[in-house]
Order: C-alpha cells, then structure tokens, then sequence
C-alpha cells in the first residue's frame, strides 16, 4: 500500500503503560486502551465530563475522556475541534506508544498532520479542575479554503462616496471553516494585494460559521471610498480571511479584483479682475472666480493662491502675494457650480514694471483633480512706484 493512501487504523494493545512527562518529571499510569474512537473523516463524539471519570494526569484535579483517533490518512491535515457550554475545554493529542503530550489546546482548536509510526489518543478534558458538563467533539481531516467566487461593485464612483459592494465566498476546501474571520475590501493601483493598497472596510464573517465544504455565504455592505484618490481605473480587491485566521489548504487564492472608474471634479479660474496698475506697498482689490467643470462635485477643502510673476507660468521664482480658504464659500462645489471671491491685496515693494497676476485655484493640490494643469489664471498688470510728493518743507533762516 503507497504511503500517501495508507489509513492509521492501527491495532492498539488492549492494555499499556503512558509516560506522560510533565515538568521534566515522567508521571506513570495504567490506561484501559479498549477505547472508544473517533474518526478523522468527520468524526463526532457527543460526550461529558463527570466525576465518574479519570482524573486527568497532567491537569490537576480535571476529569478526562479519551479517545483512539482512526482513519486519518498520512501527511493530511486534521483539525479537533472541542466545545462545551458548561467548562473551559482543554484538548490533549497524546502518542499512545510513548506517553507524550504532543500538543494541546486551550477553548480552540487543535490541528496536526499525522505521522507515520504513531498512534493517536485524544483526550478531552477542561482547563480548570473539577469542571464537569456536557462537550461535542468534532475530527475533520483536509482544510477549508475559502474563494471569493464572485464580486460585484459600481462601474464608476466618485472619490470618498459611499458604494455598494457584494461578495460572495466559497469553501471549496475539504474540511468545515470553524473559526472566525474576516472579509476586507481594499483599493489599489492594480490587481495585486499588498502593503500599497488602500483600506476601505472589513467585515466580520462569524455568522457562517462553521462554513461546511462546499457552502457559500454572500455579504453586501456599504463601504466609502478613500479620499484624495486620483482619477481614473483603479480596482477594489475583495480579501477573504484577511487576517490568516483560517488555516487553508491554500492561502494564495483568497483575493478577487473588480475594476472601478474614480471620478474626479476639475476646478479652473474661469475669470478674474484686477486694475491695470498697481502701486507697489500700496493695495489693490482682486476678484476671481472657479468654476468645478467636472463632472461630480470637489468635497476636500482647498486654498487659492495669488503670485505675481514675471510670466504667465507658475513656478518657484513667483512672489505669493496672498492665499485664501475657498471652504469657507466653496466646499463642496458641486459639478457645474461656480464661487467668486473678491479680496483686497498687499502689492509687495518689488521688481517694477510689466508684470502678471497669477490667480490659482487649489494652489496646494488638496483636491485630486481630472486636470492639474488647467488651474492658472494670468492678469497682466504694471507695477508702478510710489508717487511721493513733498506737501511741506522747512529751511534754516539766515540772517
């Protein structure tokens, strides 16, 4: 028989001895091996603790039942799984052969792959001793695998809005999906999950479980988009089991990608005023308006800047004459919608001459936008010096 077929259904002596170490002290004790069994292959043994029981050798003053494990195959997963209402449960795998406790688990379950060589005892006991009540233990060989089968979410959305999204998962695993988990959602570049991506929910999926080999569940929730995304495609990736709580037959197909168009406003200084000259150290009233000529509305808040410059291009050898908040009368813009603001302005004691006014919207980029490059308004404009004129004057008198 080929060792990836083998079945440990191996013959137990009615009668032996377990070493059962325990604080580098080996602890001897006769055990009756003419066990009950559970088996691997969806195994479930409905019992109770009682103080007709063992006392538990390595758990002091607990009860304990044990039972032989069979029909497992070798190098396949196997998952235990004990409850009960009434105690804190503790499960124990122990090597009949030898004695050794060779893992344990405290109210969760307990998971190993089987050896060759080896026979299996499984013993249910609680945490604390002297508990007593009923239990369901469960053996299930394979793992679950959870795929996000299908996933459905708007075409097109604006930035930061709130969208539907529905989900549905599948167990296409062997064995049942028993712990809790989480689905998230995330919006990225591309269709590859990874640190880069941007977080928009999660949800808990506690309700399906246990999720038996083969079951699905499907999820709708509204989620918000991030703000400050660009625009164009992106894609919202569907993660099951976010978190690596379910222990998978394979961890590498648990994500889901769905294309999404992200729509952004588009804010340009349609017209702005100013006089013709303007007398350096001296003010002048401006006024400027915005127009958001996208198609869904600017929400972020965003500040307008007016430079003076050599040029009608904006750039780092420009002098900022003044900055304004445009939330205060613009956020949100709506698609379409327009503000006008009128201010009155420091003209700084600078170069003199032929200059311009450079009346820039969102000068700090807070609001992605369909076109960064459509934000300046040049007003051409002399700068003049002060006109000074000696309104009175004194002389020494000589006599």
């Amino acid at each position: 028989m080929s060792e990836a077929l083998a079945i440990g259904t191996r013959h137990l002596p009615t009668q032996g001895i377990l070493e059962i170490t325990k604080a580098d002290e080996p602890i001897h004790e006769a055990l009756e091996l003419d066990l009950s069994t559970i088996s691997a292959q969806n195994g479930t043994v409905n019992g109770s603790l009682s103080t007709n029981d063992e006392i538990n050798p390595t758990r002091n003053s607990a009860y304990s039942d044990d039972y032989q494990l069979i029909d497992f195959t070798l190098g396949k997963l196997v998952t235990l799984d004990l409850s009960s209402s009434n105690f804190n449960t503790y499960l124990q795998l122990i090597n009949v052969d030898t004695g050794q406790v060779i893992s344990s688990a405290n109210n969760s379950p307990l998971r190993f792959t089987p050896v060759d060589g080896i026979n299996y005892v499984v013993r249910t006991t609680s945490y604390y001793g002297r508990e007593t009540g009923t239990y369901t233990l469960i053996a299930t060989s394979g793992a679950p695998d959870l795929v996000i089968t299908a996933a459905t979410a708007p075409s097109t959305a604006p930035e930061h809005s709130t969208i539907s999204l529905t989900w549905t998962v599948t167990n296409q695993g062997e064995a049942a999906a028993t712990n809790y988990w989480y689905d998230y959602v995330y919006l990225s570049d591309n269709t590859i999950f990874d640190n880069s991506d941007r977080y928009i929910g999660n949800l808990q999926a506690g309700s399906q479980i246990p999720l038996a080999p083969g079951a699905t569940y499907t999820s709708t929730q509204d989620m918000a988009l991030p703000q400050q995304v660009g625009a164009g495609k992106q894609y919202l990736l569907f993660v099951g089991d976010r978190n690596n709580n379910i222990i998978e037959s394979s961890e590498t197909n648990n994500v889901r990608a769905v294309a999404i168009d992200i729509t952004v406003p588009d804010l340009v200084v349609t017209g702005a005023t100013a006089p013709i000259a303007l007398t350096a150290g001296s003010t002048a009233e401006v006024s400027w308006t915005v127009l958001n000529q996208g198609n869904v509305q600017a929400t972020h808040r965003w500040y307008d800047h007016i430079y003076l410059s050599n040029d009608q291009t904006l750039d780092g050898s420009d002098t900022q004459v003044s900055g304004f908040d445009s939330g205060i009368s613009g956020t949100p813009l709506l698609a379409g919608d327009t503000y006008t603001l009128t201010k009155t302005l420091n003209i700084p004691n600078t170069a003199l001459g032929n200059r311009y006014l450079l009346f820039v919207a969102d000068a700090d980029n807070n609001q992605y936008e369909t076109n960064e490059n459509n934000n300046v308004k040049a007003i051409p404009v002399e700068v003049k010096a002060p006109d000074l004129i000696i309104t009175a004057g004194s002389a020494p008198v000589i006599a």
